[in-house]
């Protein structure tokens, strides 16, 4: 077994410095190191009143690797995600598998279909473990805030032709090779609550993004849609997972400009279908700032963001922000949107930034 798999190592050793000398090949090696201590006193939620704030520090160790080929692109990416002190440093292996951030964040090929001398357009696929952002991270987004950061095993086709710019993606999940049926039991996202921005829980998504590039800026249409495991209740509250899914659809605008120093960012979005515990959805987010750029180093403005929530006796009206970066938009403390118990009321934020 060691012979084979030193002999499998040799051989790709062989092809890649084979590749890196007659196909004018480029590899590139990054790190990086996050270390962050934080104090928390009520972030995410209010802590009780006899509670004491938590002082700790985490750390992400991240190690990049990328392999660039005439038409080919190779990505991966590890990382360890802890806190210090969660490990004894004298004995190995003490760490719970719910504490084990040590993990796999990318792992991707891209392959060009145009030929790279075609300036005009260019066409890629690209497969595998990726992170995936689209406008302004509020809906499609990273999340890197957070030590884990996020990504998804996904597909996705992109089509550059001058200023426009189209991005079709699909990803299917499953909890391992299964022999029958294709049922997915949601990932529990550990320590964070059970919602889009806690861990994955869609099935399956699909989406379709156009964007065209203005002079200063940028309009684009989102279209995605991803699918939920269908489920029943027993006598005990416990979820059955059975075949089938339950489907949402998100559908909107992004715009944003500047013209002179004003810029204006916009957008809007309507969601619709079921939610993922099978309840009629039809909800909307709307978002919109002006800023006055007053040199380089100063801008104000205001801003405003409304998500429509509550429910009605058959439909629910939370919009769900699906797989973004609320820490971004709606403060520093995560009380919105983020791995918390925030529920379903909506929001209203008037801002000046």
């Amino acid at each position: 077994m060691k012979f084979h798999s030193y002999l499998f190592c040799s051989l790709v050793m062989i092809c890649f410095l084979s590749l890196c000398i007659h196909g004018n090949a480029q590899f590139s090696l990054s790190g990086q190191l996050r270390a962050r201590a934080e104090f928390r006193n009520g972030q995410g939620a209010p802590i009780p009143r006899d509670a004491d704030p938590a002082i700790f520090i985490s750390q992400r160790s991240r190690l990049n690797l990328e392999f660039n080929t005439y038409r080919l692109k190779f990505g991966l990416s590890v990382q360890d995600v802890r806190v210090w002190g969660q490990d004894v440093s004298t004995i190995n292996r003490t760490t719970t598998q719910n504490n084990n951030g040590f993990m796999l964040h990318e792992a991707w090929a891209q392959i060009g279909i145009t030929d790279t001398t075609n300036k005009k357009e260019n066409l890629t696929v690209k497969l595998g473990r990726q992170e995936l952002i689209l406008d302004d991270h509020r809906l499609i987004g990273n999340l890197d805030w957070l030590q884990q950061a996020r990504h998804h095993d996904a597909i996705l086709f992109k089509y550059i032709r001058q200023k426009l710019t189209a991005q079709a993606g699909a990803a299917f999940n499953q909890n391992k090779e299964n022999s029958i049926g294709s049922i997915y039991t949601a990932v529990s996202p550990g320590n964070y609550a059970m919602n889009s921005n806690g861990g994955t829980m869609y099935k399956s998504f699909e989406f379709l993004h156009l964007s065209r590039k203005l002079k200063a800026g940028s309009v684009s249409v989102l279209f995605f849609s991803d699918q939920f495991n269908r489920y029943r209740l027993d006598s005990a509250g416990n979820k059955l997972w059975s075949k089938g899914a339950w489907s949402r659809f998100t559908t909107g605008i992004y715009f944003t400009n500047t013209i002179n120093r004003i810029s204006l960012t916009g957008a809007g979005y309507y969601q619709g279908g079921s939610t993922a515990d099978n309840q009629k959805l039809s909800a909307v987010l709307l978002s919109a700032n002006i800023i006055y750029n007053a040199g380089k180093k100063f801008s104000a403005g205001p801003g405003f963001d409304y998500t429509s929530g509550g429910k009605s006796a058959t439909k629910s009206h939370a919009f769900d922000p699906l797989y973004g970066t609320p820490h971004k938009f709606w403060g520093l403390m995560d009380y919105f949107y983020a791995a918390n118990t925030f529920g379903n009321k909506g929001l209203q934020d008037f801002y000046i930034k």
